[in-house]
Formats: structure tokens, C-alpha cells, sequence
């Protein structure tokens, strides 16, 4: 019985790893969407605007980043929680289906700046699958019944 527990806090650590390395991703695409706005958008062909634009890229990184390693910290602590209440698929699909909406808005903006004409169908499949993934993990986590298939003892 104590293998089946290490192996849900393996689950539960690589499911960790997985919200991690996504909250990255988000970083980095919601970073590049938001300094395509205020390029476009506010800088235009302002110089003063321009040397703002760098500024407001640091706020948001470091905004972005503290809320980034609050959700690393609480979430470490939800999933080791979720293994003792065999609830762990329940608390990573409550992380993961809003993570993925996110990047889904994100690379959104992306998109529409970079001209939906000229976007491959791959950009297309990529967006769809992001979508769909972050609502079905989002309708999933609010599933009442969800639990991990091991219920291990105390």
C-alpha cells in the first residue's frame, strides 16, 4: 500500500511541473502579446511612448511573476492536500483548465496582430485545442464526484 502513495505524489509532482512549465509559457506569450499591443497600438510613432513601452513590460513581468510563484507555492501545497484527499485530478483540473484559457487569450492576441490571413492551419489547430482543452479541464475540476482511483487509508 505504501508504493501506491509514492506514486500519487509522483502524479502529483510531475502534475506540479506540468502547471509550472505552462505558467511560463503563459509569461512568455501574454509577455510578447502585450508588448505587440503597446508597440502597435501606443508607441506608434511616438518617441516618449516608445521609452515607456519598456517600463510597463517590467511592471507586468514582475506583476505576472509574483502572481506566477504564489500559484507555484499554493499549488504544491493543493496538490500534496489533493493526494491525502484523493482529489488530486479534481485540484489539477482547476489549475490547468484556467492556465490554458489564458494562453488561449494570449496567443489569441497574437494572432489577430499578426494577421489571421497569413496563419497556417497548425496556428488554427493549436488555438482550438487550447480552447478546448481549458473548458473541458474547467468543467471537469467543477465535477463533484471527482476523485484519483486510489483511495489509500491514513
Amino acid at each position: 500500500m505504501k508504493k501506491l502513495i509514492w506514486l500519487n505524489y509522483i502524479l502529483a509532482y510531475t502534475m506540479w511541473i506540468v502547471v509550472i512549465l505552462l505558467g511560463l509559457w503563459f509569461l512568455y506569450i501574454s509577455r510578447t502579446a502585450l508588448l505587440s499591443v503597446l508597440t502597435i497600438f501606443y508607441a506608434k510613432d511616438s518617441a516618449l511612448r516608445s521609452l515607456q513601452v519598456p517600463f510597463v513590460d517590467r511592471i507586468y513581468s514582475l506583476i505576472v511573476g509574483l502572481l506566477l510563484s504564489v500559484l507555484i507555492t499554493v499549488t504544491e501545497i493543493r496538490f500534496r492536500q489533493g493526494v491525502r484527499e484523493s482529489q488530486l485530478l479534481k485540484r489539477f483540473a482547476q489549475v490547468f483548465g484556467p492556465e490554458l484559457l489564458l494562453i488561449f487569450v494570449a496567443d489569441l492576441i497574437l494572432l489577430l496582430i499578426q494577421g489571421v490571413v497569413t496563419i497556417s492551419w497548425s496556428r488554427w489547430l493549436l488555438l482550438a485545442v487550447e480552447l478546448l482543452a481549458g473548458i473541458g479541464f474547467s468543467i471537469l475540476a467543477r465535477s463533484a464526484s471527482l476523485t484519483t482511483t486510489t483511495n489509500l487509508p491514513e
